[in-house]
């Protein structure tokens, strides 16, 4: 049987706020259609100690 490798995602909660979406917005200037990738992006970029995705 081959290796298996598991990730664990853990989300801080600080991601778990519901106002990020209207934050971002507000970053943008618009509605985002793009929300849910760019919340998903950001969420890994927090867990790797990166940025905020533009």
């Amino acid at each position: 049987m081959a290796d298996m490798k598991l990730e664990v995602l853990v989300i801080p909660a600080s991601f778990s706020d519901p106002a990020a979406h209207g934050e971002h917005e507000q970053r943008v200037g618009a509605a985002d259609v793009n929300w849910p990738d760019w919340y998903a992006d950001s969420i890994v970029r927090e867990q790797a100690g990166a940025g905020l995705p533009t």
